[in-house]
């Protein structure tokens, strides 16, 4: 992925985390950042429509209806792996704050660890089907 010129599974990648982060703040009312999020998703969305008319449907011959029912499948799929991700990150925080060093529940941590690896796996999959999927 180039950082001015992301491929579209990094931008779909991207939109999921976005969306996840809007409705945290949609939930916290801390409605300005709200806003800056929903300025860059309009953002990434703009560049994805420009750069790969991955919105403009019928302008996009790669965009068959299986193809855009695999893609929203996808993105659907990021998006539950990010809420996943976003979970275990909060459980690790929590664990790492119940004491001393010495304390601590290393095999929780551990376990936790392991699960959000396998989970940036499964997303770096899924990033590169969507890539692939562009050509």
């Amino acid at each position: 992925m180039g950082l001015l010129s992301p491929a579209p599974g990094e931008c779909y990648d991207r939109l999921a985390i976005i969306r996840l982060k809007i409705n945290f703040c949609i939930e916290k009312k801390e409605f300005k950042l709200q806003l800056q999020f929903e300025a860059e998703m309009l953002e990434l969305l703009d560049y994805l429509n420009r750069k790969w008319q991955a919105l403009d449907f019928e302008a996009a011959p790669l965009l068959t209806t299986s193809k855009l029912d695999k893609q929203l499948v996808q993105f659907a799929a990021l998006e539950k792996i990010h809420k996943q991700l976003w979970d275990l990150e909060s459980e690790r925080r929590r664990l790492m704050k119940e004491g001393t060093p010495e304390q601590l529940d290393y095999e929780c941590i551990g376990e936790n660890a392991y699960k959000t690896t396998l989970l940036n796996d499964e997303r770096q999959k899924l990033i590169a089907e969507v890539n692939a999927a562009f050509g």
